[in-house]
């Protein structure tokens, strides 16, 4: 068995779902002559909406944690971080590791933002949940892979005498 611990940073996660809001409020058509800066407003992110996306973070790590249970060891994530401690195969490929945080940081990103998307811009909110759960899939997929075993190499010269 290997041991990999893994941290996400919440502030990193909360930093990239607050420019993707204020992305898609700047991108999004007005729905009239009104609605131009009043729609950039109301999808992107703001202060005062810190205490829903701490649920919404606690409810994507909760939702990661549980979709990859047979793997974790220990889960935290109450404070400043997403912190894991996997146990997986020991033939699992270590090189790996960068791309799992990876996915792991986008499934949290793309979790947080469906569901503020649910609330601000429906109309983006189902796309981005099926993004959520395509990277979620894909985290478990890269936890699940192996190396490809391989067989020791022996001189082909005492491979033939040990024949005869």
């Amino acid at each position: 068995m290997k041991t990999v611990d893994i941290e996400i940073n919440r502030y990193d996660i909360l930093e990239k779902v607050v420019q993707a809001t204020a992305y898609s409020g700047a991108r999004t058509p007005p729905q009239g002559e009104d609605d131009a800066a009043g729609r950039f407003f109301r999808v992107t992110a703001a202060d005062a909406d810190g205490k829903l996306f701490g649920r919404y973070w606690d409810e994507a790590a909760a939702a990661l944690v549980e979709r990859i249970k047979q793997f974790v060891r220990t889960a935290s994530f109450a404070g400043s971080s997403l912190s894991l401690t996997l146990d997986l195969s020991g033939a699992y490929d270590d090189s790996l590791t960068p791309a799992v945080s990876s996915a792991i940081s986008s499934y949290m990103v793309s979790a947080m933002l469906a569901r503020w998307y649910r609330i601000t811009l429906p109309a983006l909110a189902g796309g981005v949940e099926d993004d959520s759960l395509r990277l979620l899939r894909e985290v478990e997929r890269q936890l699940c892979h192996r190396c490809a075993p391989r067989r020791r190499r022996t001189s082909s010269v005492a491979t033939r005498n040990e024949l005869t």
